[in-house]
């Protein structure tokens, strides 16, 4: 394991590199940890991110991108874009394998996973899955589960929309346009697979 940084939008973007110890090209996962974009860091996903290097035998890069509400969208979207695309960039220096690349994250590194995906398709940049666990995907969609389970979890239904409030704001044209709510982008035709994952219990 190594820290290090990459080049940002803001300046330089810190991130750790987690290396498994097979031998030879492998995989690259670039990781985004989760917690509603206001809090997690490297330190709070350091065990998720070891796990998926071990079980996965890839060379893991977890993204410590800036955090609302100081830094509300898009720096974070910005980070997570520079840093995916420094890894894919430089790709002799993690995996060194360019047709395994992966982007991961779990809630909202999912989302911020999931809308990188997106800007890699349309930059026409080798992308070969997704590992997005419990992704936010759509800020506005009006969803029965939404109200279903609304209270008796982790978060409350009031707790993620200041959550999504603190992150992208009120106006709509934000909330709804695929760099906040991946789900509405105009097509997901050509996008790397993605295997999408969710708690139990």
């Amino acid at each position: 394991m190594q820290d290090a940084a990459v080049p940002g939008p803001a300046g330089h973007i810190p991130v750790r590199v987690y290396r498994p110890p097979t031998q030879g090209p492998v995989p690259t996962v670039v990781f985004f940890h989760g917690g509603g974009w206001l809090t997690g860091d490297l330190d709070s996903h350091d065990d998720v991110a070891r796990r998926l290097c071990r079980d996965v035998e890839a060379v893991v890069v977890a993204v410590d991108y800036r955090l609302s509400p100081e830094h509300p969208f898009p720096a974070g979207y910005d980070d997570c874009l520079a840093a995916a695309r420094h890894v894919a960039d430089h790709i002799e220096d993690c995996g060194a394998r360019p047709d395994r690349l992966a982007l991961a994250g779990d809630s909202a590194g999912a989302n911020l996973a999931a809308v990188v995906a997106l800007d890699f398709r349309d930059e026409r940049r080798p992308l070969a899955a997704q590992l997005l666990v419990y992704p936010a995907t759509d800020f506005d969609g009006d969803y029965p589960s939404r109200t279903q389970n609304t209270t008796g979890y982790v978060l409350s239904h009031q707790d993620i929309l200041d959550l999504q409030h603190l992150y992208a704001g009120d106006d709509p044209a934000v909330r709804s346009s695929a760099r906040v709510s991946p789900l509405r982008a105009d097509s997901h035709a050509g996008l790397a697979p993605a295997v999408i994952a969710r708690t139990t219990g």
